[in-house]
């Protein structure tokens, strides 16, 4: 809603507040991450996610909806959930036609915009990241955006989510991200286990 309303409000490039398709990898991973950095996600919603991918990946190699679920059930989801996450990965899909799998465009947009911010970060460029928030953007639009925005032809965002518009905290906790990915957590658990 944001990103609409931003977009909206631009004085020229009013366009910026419509959704091209093209857009909904970036819209929806810029979601993803913001509720993560927002601390409005959780464990139990992540693994939902990440359930989700997998399924996706089964069905893509040519799984059926009843061997998805069958998974989903036997990694110990109720039968509500595998059946609810099966239907989401095949929804808007035929039998025949294999799955649709509008989640993994989730997935694909938060690994990059993650990437986008993390290196503008690394880069010194932190001043480009709310721009992310100007209007139903594209990564690939990105370029140009900056050079319109120094132009006066894009305005900065006027919403923009807390944790963006705060961007040495923003480095800080993406910085703990990536230091936590090089942890051998099943050592850490095993070393820490009997502490707890």
């Amino acid at each position: 809603m944001g990103t609409t309303l931003n977009g909206l409000a631009q004085p020229v490039c009013t366009f910026l507040g419509k959704a091209a398709p093209r857009s909904t990898v970036t819209q929806e991973g810029l979601a993803v991450l913001t509720e993560m950095v927002n601390l409005r996600s959780h464990p139990r919603r992540l693994a939902k996610l990440m359930h989700r991918i997998e399924g996706m990946e089964k069905a893509a190699s040519g799984a059926t909806f009843v061997e998805v679920f069958e998974v989903f059930r036997t990694d110990g989801l109720s039968e509500d959930e595998a059946w609810s996450a099966a239907a989401r990965i095949f929804r808007g899909s035929l039998p025949e036609a294999g799955p649709f799998t509008k989640d993994l465009g989730y997935g694909n947009g938060l690994v990059l915009t993650l990437l986008y911010v993390r290196l503008a970060i690394q880069l010194g460029r932190t001043h480009r990241i709310p721009l992310l928030f100007c209007g139903k953007v594209d990564l690939l639009d990105m370029t140009p955006l900056h050079q319109l925005e120094e132009e006066g032809i894009v305005e900065q965002s006027r919403f923009v989510p807390p944790p963006f518009d705060d961007l040495p905290a923003l480095a800080s906790v993406l910085s703990l991200g990536g230091f936590n990915v090089m942890l051998d957590w099943d050592r850490l658990q095993k070393d820490y286990s009997a502490l707890i």
